[in-house]
């Protein structure tokens, strides 16, 4: 008999208590309705944003220390977790991975190591190309594209050689020193490349005059540099006696090349004074039909 009363009280107690902790099936009131509850979607169920609700004296579950909230996740006085309450991220994770920490679940596309694990490495997304650590990476480099680059490279080289073998030295300097600086002389002289191949094509008496300077300018380099490394004094008379008619003739080249440029010039500035003799001339015209531009009139002397 004390027993079956014993047993009467504990299932008593227990419908009380049920009945005074919201989310228990025992309880009238869905979650949904009751003050400071929401509805996060599964798998988050219930999450109480709230301040704690007092029934009958006791504070609401859902508290940091109470074993139903997000801080804990111990079982409730049946046994079971509450089924409507969050279980909150780690067991969510033991469940069912979502972005989980390396980003890698199956729920996690945005990321880039998502992306890696559904694309691999290289994916090319709206990101762009990705590196093996799942960050954006440049686009390989053209192998075509390659190749032109080393073809033009060596071709400048060969012109180096050819008209400028003097610079080979500080070029080199520039290369190790100041990478910056030699790329600059590398454009400078590609240019000039360029320049000598269509001058061949256009005026092909210019070009010859343009390598023989070249060829002279070569051989002065050489005479010097076997001055330098000559041995004997006759020797180095005799490189001199070689040196001073090349470099003499090549005086005179390069003067002639002034000359050019002074002729042209003249030209240049004739053709200038003549325009703006010209333009005196037409003063009133070029004014008036300024003006009508400015206005948006349209030019009755236009097609």
């Amino acid at each position: 008999m004390k027993l079956l009363c014993v047993l009467s009280l504990t299932a008593l107690l227990a419908s009380v208590g049920c009945a005074m902790h919201p989310g228990y099936g025992s309880y009238e009131r869905p979650l949904a309705d009751q003050p400071g509850w929401q509805m996060q979607g599964p798998p988050m169920g219930y999450q109480h944003f709230g301040p704690p609700m007092a029934m009958a004296g006791e504070p609401m579950p859902g508290g940091p220390m109470s074993g139903y909230g997000p801080a804990n996740f111990e079982p409730g006085p049946d046994g079971n977790f509450c089924p409507n309450c969050k279980k909150g991220m780690p067991a969510m994770m033991d469940e069912k991975p979502m972005h989980g920490p390396d980003n890698k679940g199956p729920d996690h596309k945005k990321g880039p190591e998502g992306r890696m694990k559904e694309h691999g490495p290289g994916h090319k997304g709206p990101e762009g190309r990705m590196d093996e650590r799942g960050n954006n990476a440049p686009e390989p480099p053209n192998p075509e594209k390659l190749k032109q680059m080393e073809e033009m490279r060596e071709k400048v080289f060969e012109f180096i050689k050819e008209f400028h073998p003097e610079k080979a030295r500080e070029l080199r300097k520039l290369h190790e020193n100041n990478p910056e600086e030699f790329r600059n002389e590398m454009k400078e002289l590609r240019k000039e490349m360029e320049k000598m191949e269509n001058m061949e094509k256009e005026n092909p008496e210019r070009y010859k005059e343009v390598v023989h300077k070249k060829d002279l300018r070569k051989n002065c380099f050489e005479l010097s540099k076997a001055y330098r490394e000559a041995d004997t004094p006759e020797k180095k008379a005799e490189i001199q006696k070689q040196l001073r008619p090349a470099v003499a003739e090549l005086f005179d080249l390069r003067e002639k090349d002034k000359e050019r440029g002074v002729k042209e010039m003249e030209a240049g500035l004739k053709k200038a004074v003549e325009i703006q003799k010209e333009r005196q001339k037409n003063r009133d015209a070029i004014i008036d039909d300024h003006i009508r531009e400015m206005l948006g009139e349209p030019d009755p002397m236009k097609w």
